[in-house]
């Protein structure tokens, strides 16, 4: 039983993660002291794609959580 709880939970926030990353990364560039150049550009862009990436592995472990113990 706790496995389904954690599983549904990383499933949840692994979600969030995923989807709401964008956002994140938008309000950092906001707020960044200084003049944003091509190098800090590349690099919003680089943990844009790796939130968004270890949101979905996230969510997959947590389903798999929760598969391996419903079977």
């Amino acid at each position: 039983m706790p496995a389904l709880i954690i599983g549904f939970m990383m499933v949840v926030v692994g979600t969030m993660a995923a989807t709401e990353s964008l956002w994140i990364i938008r309000r950092a560039i906001r707020v960044w002291p200084h003049r944003i150049g091509p190098r800090d550009t590349d690099r919003f862009l680089t943990a844009e794609f790796l939130v968004r990436y270890v949101g979905l592995m996230m969510a997959a472990a947590g389903i798999g959580l929760m598969l391996t113990e419903l079977i």
